[in-house]
């Protein structure tokens, strides 16, 4: 499995919306935050990108991703965190894409990483992952992503779009 960029791992906001910086992250990500319920989704997109042709050992392309955290507030009893990326290219040719993800638990006050996971996809022009965790009060959920677009000559723009979805309980 490719190795996701190393993260660097920042304290938690007071609301659990501050997102840690991956050495490998866009700076100028789309971030939104929606609340509905006993719920709330963080969302970042990344602007569309032709990429860099084998940064980080990339086999194509590589397009920077982006990092999204969301925290399991001490008055809940617990929490479930949901994982959701993609990455699409749009226009025409048809490209492979690939992306990474990482689903990671994090000790809001010591800042140690308590749990991670990685996945990855492939695809024709767009492709996407999924996953979920429980979270005990006092930790964080952060996901990040990345992606490669296949290098050929006019090869359409690819974004990458990270979120995490946290349920509270």
């Amino acid at each position: 499995m490719r190795k996701i960029a190393a993260l660097v791992v920042t304290a938690a906001a007071t609301l659990g919306l501050a997102a840690g910086t991956a050495s490998a992250d866009v700076t100028n990500a789309q971030y939104s935050v929606v609340n509905y319920g006993p719920k709330k989704l963080f969302t970042c997109n990344t602007p569309l990108s032709n990429g860099v042709f084998g940064q980080y050992g990339a086999w194509g392309d590589y397009m920077d991703g982006c990092t999204v955290q969301l925290s399991c507030p001490p008055t809940s009893v617990k929490c479930t965190a949901w994982e959701g990326t993609s990455i699409s290219a749009y226009g025409a040719p048809a490209v492979r894409v690939t992306q990474n993800a990482r689903l990671r638990v994090i000790n809001a006050s010591s800042g140690a990483v308590v749990w991670f996971r990685d996945r990855s996809c492939s695809g024709t022009s767009s492709c996407g992952n999924s996953d979920s965790v429980q979270l005990s009060p006092g930790q964080y959920a952060s996901v990040q992503c990345n992606g490669v677009r296949q290098h050929i000559a006019g090869a359409p723009w690819a974004s990458n779009s990270c979120s995490v979805r946290m349920d509270y309980e």
